[in-house]
């Protein structure tokens, strides 16, 4: 699988960037895209003007030419209740700035005469006071207007944050709809009302249409303005996708067909046929797609037609029941649209929801798979494949040789379902480092027995990295803790033999008052606690050990000196002390007395105490390239006792602090050697166990030649 040891990309940030503007009354994001348009009218002022003109003078006058077409006159008092322009101040209120309100005025005045044009017909339309009627009237349908557009605006601002299923838009589509065919009823009776005050005659209010029973018509052609206003509101809020458009341009055809039945007389009843034709659209498609096709295609169609809109009205008659049937089902064609708007803006929510859990996981590193284990495969998003640097579709096989074989002991194929969550390693390669990943995967059984495993892929490998060095830290700070408390135990130990010698000499000195007896084993005790607390000094901090004085000096010297200091010890222990003096020795070198006395020191002392043996041997002699110091020349010198030697154990932690052998029978600190070796380390050598020796034990102490000095006694502090 060579794609699963790609290098690693870097992980690309998601684009946090707000939308860009799109163009006036198309494809607006966001919550509330009414307030959105009406922020964009007012920083394009001429071109909203004109569009909101244009639209309005087409459904004005498309309107009233499909009514004067069919040789028949619409009733002033139908025509007015309400007015075909009666949505012009309710879209004015929406879309428009108040500063701009004025010229919605103006256009709903100049629309609403164009309105009755096929009214001027009836003579008594020309009376004085009809036409303080039709003034009064027309002043009224644009104050409701106004109201209606102002009381959508108020539910949708105040009420439309409370629940996140509902939005602004929703509220206002809800509140244009239920006004628009309240108001309807309201100018009916406020009509009477208004003829009734100025006193027509009982003629012309017959002549009017105020003589017949008007109600359930007003309330059809009112359902009929209101769904028209509702879908406009509706398209504008919805934009449409480019699937949905391509199914707009075959849904719209459907109604020239239905316009060519139409017009050969094919359809027997055409307003309940086209009325069933539009709700199965409504069921079928998004409410976007059925807006537009009633806009662009039933609108259309009742205009060339007269169907929906030429008057039906006979003195005395309701509606027919296929009228009546179409209206009821105008109002479940509503119902539907608002519906599907609300269970659109929920899956829309719920995929802006997903798309930020994208982005999220863009900087989270999260990614989501599929394993199809029927086809042994794994399924991976975009982050996952970022993440694991692998193609969308990775074989399984692949994806479990790539992992590191203590990680493929979480997975058992025989049992899928026995795995849940693990942590699992890819191995490193040659182009990508090595990776820690977070296993989440629960199992889903789909039809057919078929097991499908869904779950989330973490990369914790900067985690595991922190959490090892963790680990690492706590366990040297729980080593240093043990070794601190060790020291003091050690000094404690160390210190209660000679201060306790100390004080019985005092109280001998206090009682018995001479010195000549009592001062040496004083002076001995005072030194062993100084060595004592000198040696927990260097094993505590190694950085402050003695300064380094160098000087030229045959190596020799410091034999025969410490075969003086310590003849005395080793002659009460049983043993001599000797100094081979081989052919190799070197004449004169630069040295530093005092830590290769210190080290050799400690080396003696140990095998007086410790060996068992009958003789020490001392020697000194050059090595050149010496194996033990990467060949270099050095100066090798050896401390070797015929003692009991040491055991395998005691050899492997000789130099570690605290360490005493088994076979040890003197008390110590333990510290002897372990000082011994840090101070040969700092002098740029090494000290060690000779091995393979028959009996007693040898020391190896190499280090690097240093050449004699053209000025005898330079010294040299570190």
């Amino acid at each position: 699988m060579a794609d699963m040891h790609d290098e690693p990309k870097v992980t690309s940030r998601p684009n946090l960037e707000p939308p860009q503007r799109t163009p006036l009354f198309f494809g607006f994001v966001g919550g509330n895209r009414l307030a959105q348009l009406r922020g964009a009218a007012q920083k394009m002022p001429l071109r909203t003007l004109a569009l909101f003109s244009i639209l309005w003078l087409l459904w004005t006058t498309g309107y009233t030419a499909s009514v004067l077409f069919q040789n028949t006159t619409c009733w002033p008092a139908v025509c007015t209740s309400p007015h075909a322009a009666y949505l012009v101040p309710v879209f004015g209120v929406l879309l428009l700035p108040r500063k701009h309100w004025w010229f919605m005025a103006a256009l709903f005045g100049g629309l609403f005469i164009l309105g009755l044009a096929d009214s001027i017909y009836v003579p008594a339309i020309h009376a004085t006071a009809v036409k303080i009627f039709v003034v009064l009237m027309g002043l009224l349908t644009l104050g409701l207007g106004i109201g209606s557009g102002l009381l959508a605006q108020h539910f949708g601002q105040r009420y439309g944050r409370s629940d996140p299923r509902v939005t602004p838009d929703l509220l206002i589509i809800g509140t244009v709809f239920l006004t628009t065919i309240l108001n309807g009823l309201l100018l009916l009776f406020t009509g009477k009302v208004l003829a009734q005050g100025l006193h027509l005659p009982a003629e012309i209010m017959s002549t009017l249409g105020y003589g017949m029973e008007l109600t359930a018509h007003i309330v059809q052609r009112s359902i009929r303005l209101a769904l028209v206003g509702q879908m406009a509101l509706v398209a504008l809020c919805l934009p449409l996708t480019k699937q949905q458009k391509l199914l707009l341009l075959g849904v719209v055809p459907i109604f020239a067909l239905l316009y060519w039945l139409q017009i050969t007389e094919h359809m027997l009843f055409p307003e309940l046929e086209v009325t069933v034709l539009l709700l199965a659209f409504a069921n079928l498609m998004p409410p976007g797609v059925t807006a537009r096709a009633i806009l662009f295609g039933a609108v259309p169609f009742a205009f060339t037609t007269g169907v929906f809109t030429m008057p039906s009205l006979m003195p005395h008659h309701g509606l027919t029941t296929t009228e009546a049937l179409s209206s009821i089902l105008a109002l479940v064609l509503a119902f539907n649209v608002a519906i599907r708007q609300v269970r659109s803006h929920e899956a829309q929510h719920l995929d802006e929801h997903l798309r930020r859990m994208e982005k999220i996981q863009g900087f989270a590193d999260v990614g989501r798979f599929i394993v199809d284990f029927p086809r042994q495969e794994i399924v991976l998003d975009a982050a996952a494949q970022q993440i694991v640097s692998c193609p969308r579709v990775v074989g399984l096989l692949d994806f479990m040789n790539a992992l590191r074989a203590d990680s493929l002991s979480h997975l058992d194929m025989k049992n899928p379902r026995s795995f849940e969550s693990a942590v699992l390693h890819l191995a490193a390669c040659d182009t990508r480092a090595a990776q820690d990943l977070k296993v989440y995967i629960w199992y889903e059984i789909q039809p057919g027995q078929t097991l499908i495993g869904h779950g989330f892929l973490l990369d914790v490998t900067r985690e595991q990295e922190r959490e090892a060095k963790l680990r690492f830290a706590l366990k040297r700070l729980e080593e240093e803790s043990q070794k601190q408390g060790r020291i003091f135990s050690v000094i404690g130990h160390e210190l209660r033999a000679p201060v306790s010698v100390m004080a019985m000499l005092i109280d001998q000195m206090n009682r018995d008052g001479d010195w000549s007896t009592s001062g040496p084993a004083m002076k001995q005790a005072c030194d062993q606690a100084l060595e004592t607390l000198g040696n927990m000094r260097l094993s505590i901090n190694p950085e402050l050990n003695l300064p380094s004085r160098k000087l030229d000096l045959p190596p020799l010297h410091i034999l025969k000196r410490l075969e003086t200091m310590y003849a005395h010890a080793a002659q009460q222990a049983g043993m001599s002390l000797t100094i081979d003096q081989p052919n190799t020795a070197p004449a004169n070198l630069r040295l530093d007395e005092t830590r290769i006395q210190q080290i050799l020191g400690n080396l003696i002392r140990n095998a007086i105490l410790h060996s068992g043996g009958r003789t020490i041997r001392l020697s000194v002699q050059l090595r050149p390239k010496d194996p033990a110091l990467c060949n270099q020349d050095a100066v090798l010198w050896t401390v070797t006792d015929d003692g009991v030697g040491l055991s395998p154990v005691d050899a492997a932690a000789l130099f570690e602090p605290f360490k005493r052998g088994e076979r040890a029978t003197v008390d110590g600190s333990g510290l002897g050697l372990y000082i011994a070796h840090n101070t040969a380390t700092q002098l740029g050598g090494t000290l060690r166990v000779a091995p393979n020796q028959a009996t007693g034990t040898r020391f190896e102490l190499h280090l690097p030649v240093t050449d004699p000095s053209p000025l005898d006694g330079d010294t040299i502090f570190r």
